[in-house]
């Protein structure tokens, strides 16, 4: 199931809103595989550093969330997806509390099996939107994800790393490190870094960046015929 040609009426691929019911009909019917941890990344810009399954975050917590380097009404992507998908009243409601990131959770099988349950619900409630991404911070920020017993986890955690509203971080050889000096298990939205980072890690890393560095050269030269 991923046709990107099937599209929603605002563009996006129809499988941004549709995988969460995917997720959740799978867990369904492998329940016997009794799944302790299960982790729902996006594909595209994301690469590991370590296991995620060997980090421990605090007991009693089921659902870990990622909460990235901003406020909803600061960034104007989030900003925009909450008012399109929910309307200006919930903007204003959430307009400062942080931004949580839908491309990186982690959960019991109980936790995400509810998750992937509650996001299917109301992502098909605000259609043609389906913006995954206000809807993860909508059921958050209303309460309705307690009984999975969230966590939020920053850029300061071991877990997550969000690159792409992020400024405290540093490169030293094949590794991205927080402000607290750690190595997170998850560096996303890494085609965030600039030409000069990705020719670095590509010199100490087995993932190929030629072609993402290919592309950010070019956009950098268009912009620079722009300004001149």
């Amino acid at each position: 199931y991923t046709d990107e040609r099937k599209k929603n009426q605002v563009g996006q691929p129809a499988i941004v809103g549709d995988r969460y019911n995917i997720f959740y009909d799978f867990l369904v019917s492998n329940v016997q595989y009794s799944f302790s941890k299960i982790l729902h990344i996006d594909l595209r810009d994301v690469f590991f550093q370590k296991d995620p399954f060997s980090v421990c975050p605090p007991m009693h917590y089921e659902l870990f969330l990622a909460v990235e380097n901003s406020t909803i009404g600061r960034d104007y992507y989030n900003k925009n997806w909450l008012r399109d998908g929910f309307g200006e009243k919930i903007l204003k409601q959430l307009s400062e509390k942080r931004v949580l990131c839908s491309g990186t959770t982690m959960g019991t099988y109980r936790a995400m099996l509810e998750y992937f349950r509650l996001m299917t619900n109301l992502i098909f409630e605000v259609d043609p939107a389906r913006n995954d991404q206000c809807v993860h911070n909508v059921l958050y920020y209303s309460k309705l994800l307690d009984s999975c017993k969230p966590l939020l986890l920053d850029n300061k955690s071991d877990l997550y790393f969000t690159l792409g509203l992020a400024h405290e971080y540093t490169i030293l050889l094949d590794k991205i490190y927080n402000s607290n000096r750690v190595s997170p298990a998850i560096v996303h939205q890494f085609d965030r870094l600039s030409v000069c980072e990705l020719e670095h890690l590509n010199d100490h890393l087995t993932i190929p960046f030629d072609d993402l560095i290919m592309i950010k050269r070019e956009l950098e030269t268009d912009n620079n015929r722009k300004t001149v």
